[in-house]
């Protein structure tokens, strides 16, 4: 199956105050996604509802999958990392 190539047009917010119907038909059509900017600094992303469910899948998929290591590293956030490392070596040593 053959992927859709899609671009990010980096957009003033003075632009999107002012072509926010044009921009809004360009994502939801066109595969583009905008970067909205204000003094040159990024502060907010428009993507496509299907780019938006992609993303708020693979980020449940990845709490899913690192979910068990962020809880060990906040069972050991107050541990220094000497301590940290002996016990891994103990653990692994049988």
């Amino acid at each position: 199956m053959a992927r859709s190539e899609s671009t990010t047009k980096s957009v003033s917010i003075d632009e999107v105050r002012q072509h926010l119907n044009e921009l809004l038909h360009e994502v939801a059509t066109g595969g583009t996604s905008v970067l909205v900017e204000e003094d040159g600094q990024p502060i907010a992303g428009i993507v496509s509802v299907r780019e938006l469910e992609m993303l708020s899948r693979l980020g449940s998929e990845w709490l899913q999958r690192f979910e068990p290591l962020l809880r060990s590293w906040t069972a050991f956030s107050d541990e220094s990392p000497e301590r940290i490392e002996h016990e891994i070596e103990q653990a692994l040593s049988g």
